[in-house]
């Protein structure tokens, strides 16, 4: 039904300026329900579902309601939320800095750590094995872990950026797995714990003992086709020298190159998440790089003819001396340990690095500013 418009009046009242309104509106096609009210009004306009056109209420009740069809090209992609989005949040400058170098203080810590392990590896004894040859696998992780602390200090000093980024994202990984399988691979009884090797002569008789901490003396009985069995030299140090005081020095320090280290790891992993990567990096962190120790390790036992060494040029004077893994683990004990293994670092950088929520490199890996957050507010800080 065609709405006709009022005769023109000189002097129109409020009444009259609404009907004016009202009539224009229904000329383009909406009820008068659907008008937009004002402000103070507690009527609002209706919403209308997304790709869906207004219906005209004048229209026929039978009439079906007309859909436009989706643009997948017009789509909007779903953008990320951040708790801060429409708030006021205070920015708060942060005075110190992250150091990128080392401070005197860790640059002791470091040498420190590697005088040790290098003092430890000289030390070790030397019996009718040469202790410069591999003969355990605890002294493969060791001698491993000695070479990573060396580079990674020697690449820091020598602004080899990028090598020690190299280091941190995966040579950390693959220390604390071999150190892993150190602790749940290895039976306790393998490990001369703290025995040192002598030998024994009185009269016609002559055999191999050790002697335990508290002077007792330990003889080996063996059977008289089979000649005394000697023990891999590093393994004498025992557990607290070849296994323990390493791992406590690696996780030493990780904690006081927390800052450096974690803003590396977090970047990376924020790269790695934009290009859908993170996925193959997380299953080399909790499988490839335990699984990695013990291929290595089944290598040089083929190679190196572990546990057996020749004393001479001939076959007769072989040597059937005592190493700490000797078979091949099995396949589920080496997962469980890698995952486990991988599972604690992941909590571990994780625990450093949450806050993280930017950085920008002005001299790439040497020199930025980062954002994190903290207590609700975000504070900006300085990379030297």
């Amino acid at each position: 039904m065609a709405i006709e418009s009022p005769k023109p009046v000189d002097n129109m009242n409020n009444n009259t300026t609404k009907y004016l309104e009202n009539i224009n509106y229904c000329k383009k096609g909406f009820s008068l329900n659907q008008r937009i009210p004002s402000k103070n009004s507690k009527y609002r306009a209706p919403k209308f579902k997304k790709n869906e056109a207004p219906q005209n209420n004048n229209n026929n009740n039978n009439e079906k309601k007309t859909t436009f069809p989706p643009n997948k090209n017009n789509q909007e992609k779903p953008q990320r939320t951040s708790p801060f989005d429409g708030k006021d949040v205070p920015l708060m400058k942060y005075d110190q800095k992250i150091n990128t170098s080392y401070t005197p203080f860790t640059l002791f810590v470091h040498l420190t750590i590697i005088f040790q392990h290098l003092y430890t590896l000289y030390l070790t004894p030397s019996t009718t094995i040469s202790p410069k040859r591999i003969t355990s696998f605890t002294q493969l992780v060791y001698v491993t872990t000695t070479c990573f602390h060396i580079a990674t200090l020697l690449a820091n000093l020598f602004k080899k950026c990028q090598v020690e980024k190299v280091f941190v994202l995966y040579g950390t990984w693959v220390i604390w797995s071999g150190w892993a399988m150190c602790l749940w691979l290895i039976n306790p009884e393998v490990r001369p714990d703290p025995l040192l090797p002598r030998t024994l002569t009185t009269g016609s008789t002559r055999g191999f003992y050790y002697i335990n901490g508290n002077g007792t003396i330990v003889l080996y009985d063996f059977e008289a086709f089979i000649q005394p069995m000697d023990v891999s030299p590093f393994l004498m140090h025992g557990k607290w020298t070849s296994t323990t005081l390493p791992i406590l020095s690696f996780f030493l320090l990780l904690a006081i190159r927390r800052n450096h280290w974690g803003l590396l790891t977090w970047e990376h992993l924020v790269v790695l998440e934009s290009t859908n990567s993170l996925k193959y990096y997380r299953t080399w962190c909790i499988a490839g790089a335990g699984a990695g120790w013990i291929l290595l390790w089944e290598a040089i036992k083929f190679w190196c003819h572990v546990p057996f060494a020749y004393t001479s040029s001939t076959d007769e004077n072989i040597i059937f001396y005592r190493t700490d893994i000797t078979r091949f683990p099995g396949l589920f004990n080496i997962l469980l340990i890698c995952f486990v293994s991988g599972l604690f670092m992941i909590c571990w950088w994780s625990f450093w690095t949450f806050q993280y929520k930017g950085v920008v490199w002005k001299k790439e890996l040497k020199e930025g500013v980062v954002v994190w957050s903290s207590n609700g507010l975000i504070q900006v800080g300085g990379v030297c």
